[in-house]
């Protein structure tokens, strides 16, 4: 998984650093289109399917049903949910057919809004209530098998690795208005400043999640093995870094701030620290601690016996 780790990585950061290159790729409009592109390729498909001949608008029809009966699917596979639970949901299906059909047909829509504002975020918003729910199914259908401890490590691990890739692939985007409006001023070096703060956080979380993909992988065998301590020790030591630093960064450029205030055009004294960052730190830290408890009393226990 390590091995696998570094592959994904790379090839995210590359791919990252390439997405630089391309006019308005900035974070927020890249994401809501890769967010939404599932869906405006199945609308797409769906309105040429119902306009070459009748047998295929019948089948533009059955998938255009069962996009809508996603919500339903839930309901389906979950015996236990609430009556109110399975009224929301099924009322969320009602909603992805009405959403779906209005992209099919802008005059259906037409009186909400104009058809340029509405477009991007019914796309946007429909696609991730499929990309959840779809999830949620998927996530039931393998639930019996977390009671192995062995499949809950391997998805924690997973989970991991998309995170991981998430933020490498974005770890570059934030720049790209940087490099299309640089100049020469005193702002500008703050701006880039809190960039490359942004970047360094963003690294150190990386190194975080491979560090517990790491773990993982070595707890599946045995939880409190002493093959946990090295990678405990650069848990620890990378957490407490990223916790310092999150701390520190937005202190040292507010005493920037205020050294260099003649020469800038705004001038910002407050302490906006990363607050999720600091939270992740202390959490990751706490864990460890906990599992270098467990492995001080398994090997206690086991000089005892």
């Amino acid at each position: 998984m390590s091995r696998l780790y570094n592959t994904i990585i790379i090839t995210a950061l590359i791919l990252g650093f390439s997405l630089l290159w391309f006019e308005g790729s900035n974070l927020n409009t890249l994401l809501i289109q890769i967010i939404s592109f599932p869906l405006a390729f199945i609308v797409s498909s769906l309105r040429t399917l119902s306009l070459m001949n009748p047998l295929l608008n019948i089948l533009a029809w059955i998938i255009f049903l069962f996009i809508g009966s996603i919500p339903l699917l839930v309901v389906y596979r979950i015996k236990t949910l609430s009556l109110s639970v399975k009224l929301t949901l099924i009322v969320l299906s009602a909603f992805t057919f009405f959403s779906v059909y209005g992209l099919l047909n802008y005059s259906f829509v037409k009186t909400l809004m104009s058809w340029s504002e509405l477009e991007p975020v019914m796309m946007f918003m429909i696609s991730l209530i499929m990309f959840g729910l779809i999830g949620l199914v998927a996530l039931l259908k393998v639930s019996p098998q977390f009671k192995n401890p062995v499949t809950s490590f391997k998805l924690l691990q997973g989970i991991s690795l998309i995170s991981a890739a998430f933020l490498a692939s974005t770890l570059f985007l934030p720049y790209q208005e940087l490099i299309n409006t640089w100049s020469s001023s005193m702002d500008q070096f703050f701006v880039f400043y809190q960039l490359v703060f942004n970047s360094f956080m963003a690294c150190l979380m990386l190194l975080i999640l491979k560090h517990i993909i790491h773990l993982l992988e070595i707890i599946q065998g045995k939880t409190f093995s002493a093959e946990c301590i090295k990678p405990l020790q650069s848990l620890q030591s990378t957490s407490i870094l990223l916790f310092f630093s999150a701390l520190g960064g937005p202190l040292l450029i507010g005493i920037l701030n205020l050294i260099f205030f003649h020469s800038l055009s705004h001038v910002s004294v407050s302490l906006d620290v990363p607050w999720f960052e600091m939270i992740f730190a202390l959490l990751i830290n706490a864990l460890s601690s906990i599992l270098f408890t467990g492995i001080k009393t398994t090997e206690e226990n086991e000089g005892f016996i």
